[in-house]
């Protein structure tokens, strides 16, 4: 499997600040073997709250059909 990198993910994991934490997002998702992981958003603490609002709204688009 392939991995695909959003643009939104390319921008969060260039900026991230704390590089211990963008080498291990970087080693968990090119060694997760069939495992499929989509990272929506990120941010930080300061952040927390507006982005799970808005992994909530990219999930809703990718999957218009279901029920909220």
């Amino acid at each position: 499997m392939g991995i695909r990198e959003s643009s939104v993910y390319k921008k969060w994991i260039r900026h991230l600040r704390d590089d211990r934490t963008r080498y291990r997002t970087t080693a968990a998702c090119q060694d997760t073997g069939k495992e499929l992981i989509i990272l929506l958003c990120g941010g930080d603490k300061a952040t927390q709250d507006e982005d799970i609002k808005q992994a909530k709204r990219r999930a809703a688009a990718m999957n218009p059909d279901e029920e909220k």
